[in-house]
């Protein structure tokens, strides 16, 4: 911003009055700045869009990892108790 309110300042020197000169720099001024706003604010909108896709893709990769723990211990416990049902129990309770 400094080098370019020196700009501003050189771009304008020729204009004798001071008044006039002061309302142009504030003008360069001021379209700096809305052009450095609007320019800060879509980056950060495009990496809050990035984020936002990004925790949608681990929240469903979350989601598919608690499933298939879900199926991994289902088929454990069912498969364990066909196996207590079995004849190793008849031994035990006659």
């Amino acid at each position: 911003m400094r080098e370019n309110l020196k700009h501003f300042v050189e771009k304008y020197r020729d204009i004798e009055d001071l008044g006039l000169k002061w309302d142009l720099v504030k003008m360069e001024i001021r379209g700096f700045t809305v052009k450095f706003s609007k320019t800060k604010a879509r980056k950060r909108r495009a990496e809050e869009t990035f984020l936002q896709k990004r925790i949608n893709e681990l929240f469903l990769k979350a989601e598919k990892v608690k499933q298939q723990a879900y199926n991994m211990r289902t088929q454990f416990y069912s498969g364990s108790s066909r196996k207590n049902n079995g004849s190793q129990n008849s031994r035990h309770y006659p």
